[in-house]
C-alpha cells in the first residue's frame, strides 16, 4: 500500500516546536488549552446501548468550508493537539480533505466505530493523521453485535483494526473499549486478543456516567447505567488486574484509571477544568466545554475570545462544571491527569510514543 510523504522536515520540526511550547504555556496557565475535540457529526451506523448520539437524530452539521475555518481558529489558539470524533466521522464525504488539514496543524486523531467498508479505513491510512482509534467492545461477536446494533460489527472492526495495525507505518492505532454492565466479563480476554493477537494496544474507558444526574443535558451523549454498579466485585476485580499490569497495553495512567473506576460506581470522582485544559466544538459550531454542554457561544464568532473572557461566561461555564454528574471521557479526564501528576503524564506521553515507534517497525 503506498503512503504519501509531502511533509517538509523543517516544517514538521516547527510544528513540533510550538506543540511543546504550548504544552508547557498549559504547565503554567491551566486556562490554556492543550485538547480540542471536535464533534463533527452525530450521526452513525451503530446503536450502542451506552451512547446518546443516535438519539439526537442528523442535525444540522457544518459544511466543509465552516469546519476549516473552526481548525483554523484552533490553530490560531495555540491548542497543539486536536481529534475528530462524532457519531461516525467516517460518513462525512469531506472527512480526509479536513483530516489532512488539520493534521498539518496539530497532532492529530480519528476515533471511529470501525463497521464501516474497508476502502474508508484503506483512505484513512494515506491520511496525514497520526491516531487511529477503532471500537470494539467485547470479544464474543454475538455479544458485541447486539451491544452495537448491527450485525457482523464485531468482525468489521476486527478487519479493520488488523488492516490498520498490519499499515501503520508510523500511526498509533488502538482499538477503544466501554467497559459496561455487558461487557465486563470479557474485558481482559479482549485485551489480550488485541495486544497479542492483532497487535494494538486497548486504550479502556468505564461507562461515561453511572449516575445520569438531573442537571446533565438532556442531549447528552453519554447514557446513564446503573446496571453497571451491580457488578462492583468484577469492576473492582477488573481494575486491580489492569492496574497490575501497570496500565501496559492500554495507555492508560494510574491516576485516569483510579478516577475513571471510581465515577463508574457512581461517585463523581474529579473535578475537571472543562473549557479551559480542553474544549469541545458541536457539529454546528458552537462552543462546547466538553462533548455534553454546549453553549450559545458561536466559536467561529468575530467576538468569541472577548465573550469567552468574559467573567459571566467564565462564571456560567463553572455552574456547567458543577452540574454535571460527572463523566469519564479520557480526553478530559486523561489530559487533566497528565498536567495535575506530570510524571504520569510523562509516563503516558513515552507509552504513546513507544506505541508510535513500534508501528515504524
Amino acid at each position: 500500500m503506498e503512503h504519501k510523504k509531502t511533509r517538509d522536515p523543517h516544517s514538521r520540526f516547527a510544528r513540533r516546536l510550538r506543540r511543546a511550547i504550548s504544552t508547557a504555556h498549559s504547565f503554567v496557565d491551566r486556562r490554556h488549552a492543550n485538547y480540542a475535540s471536535l464533534v463533527i457529526t452525530r450521526r452513525c451506523n451503530l446503536r450502542c446501548r451506552f451512547c446518546g448520539a443516535p438519539r439526537l437524530g442528523s442535525k444540522q452539521e457544518m459544511d466543509t468550508a465552516h469546519v476549516l475555518k473552526c481548525i483554523e481558529r484552533v490553530d490560531e489558539m495555540g491548542v497543539p493537539r486536536f481529534n475528530i470524533t462524532g457519531g461516525e466521522p467516517l460518513l462525512r464525504s469531506d472527512i480526509f480533505d479536513i483530516l489532512d488539514s488539520a493534521a498539518e496543524r496539530f497532532a492529530m486523531g480519528i476515533n471511529s466505530n470501525g463497521a464501516l467498508p474497508l476502502d474508508r479505513y484503506e483512505r484513512l491510512l494515506e491520511s496525514k493523521v497520526g491516531y487511529i482509534g477503532i471500537s470494539i467492545h467485547n470479544l464474543n461477536p454475538e455479544r458485541h453485535d447486539a451491544m452495537t446494533g448491527m450485525q457482523g460489527s464485531w468482525q468489521r472492526a476486527v478487519d479493520a483494526l488488523r488492516l490498520l495495525s498490519s499499515h501503520s507505518r508510523g500511526k498509533v492505532v488502538s482499538a477503544l473499549c466501554t467497559v459496561t454492565a455487558d461487557n465486563v466479563d470479557e474485558v481482559l480476554d479482549l485485551k489480550k486478543f488485541l495486544n497479542e493477537e492483532l497487535g494494538v494496544v486497548m486504550r479502556i474507558t468505564p461507562v461515561a456516567t453511572a449516575t445520569g444526574g438531573e442537571h446533565d443535558p438532556p442531549d447528552a451523549i453519554k447514557v446513564a447505567d446503573a446496571s453497571l454498579t451491580a457488578y462492583g466485585e468484577s469492576l473492582d476485580r477488573l481494575y486491580r488486574e489492569v492496574c497490575r499490569d501497570r496500565g501496559r497495553g492500554v495507555l492508560r495512567s494510574p491516576g485516569y484509571l483510579r478516577l475513571a473506576f471510581a465515577q463508574s460506581r457512581g461517585t463523581k470522582s474529579w473535578q475537571c477544568q472543562a473549557g479551559h485544559l480542553y474544549f469541545a466544538i458541536n457539529p454546528q459550531g458552537k462552543f462546547g466545554i466538553c462533548q455534553d454542554f454546549d453553549t450559545d457561544l458561536d466559536f467561529l464568532a468575530e467576538d468569541f475570545r472577548e465573550r469567552y473572557a468574559s467573567p459571566a461566561f467564565q462564571a456560567t461555564m463553572a455552574r456547567m462544571r458543577e452540574a454535571c454528574s460527572g463523566c469519564t471521557y479520557p480526553c478530559y479526564l486523561q489530559t487533566q491527569i497528565d498536567f495535575e501528576r506530570w510524571w504520569e503524564g510523562l509516563v503516558h506521553a513515552m507509552a504513546f510514543e513507544f506505541s508510535r515507534l513500534r508501528s515504524k517497525g
